[in-house]
């Protein structure tokens, strides 16, 4: 039987921002890191890699230990509107960073970005 946390990786759509670029991860219950490093990208970078999800009419933007900062913002301005048109929802929320909760829940965003 999966756990939580799988089942809530399972659950959303997951991106990461990789040398300006968006790729996306359906129905697997890989963590972000785990996606990462299975891409073979050197772990030492992924704290700096802007990553997030889309779920329930959310788009969450990160990076690190699932903060914001005005890198996290820029990309989320850049990137909002792919991952809107990806997963079909133009009425998308945008968010940064995430208020951490128990693990295989959905943890209630930090801020909203407004206008995107």
């Amino acid at each position: 039987m999966e756990n939580k946390e799988t089942m809530f990786h399972k659950s959303r759509v997951a991106f990461m921002i990789i040398n300006s670029e968006i790729v996306f991860l359906e129905n697997s219950g890989m963590s972000h890191i785990e996606w990462y490093t299975s891409l073979n990208y050197p772990i030492e970078n992924f704290d700096n890699i802007v990553r997030g999800y889309y779920k329930e009419g959310k788009i969450i933007f990160y990076k690190g230990d699932f903060i914001y900062d005005e890198d996290v913002i820029n990309q989320a301005n850049e990137f909002a509107n792919k991952i809107k048109e990806y997963v079909k929802d133009n009425d998308a929320k945008v968010y940064a960073g995430i208020i951490k909760g128990e693990i295989g829940e959905m943890w209630p965003p930090a801020i909203e970005i407004e206008n995107l």
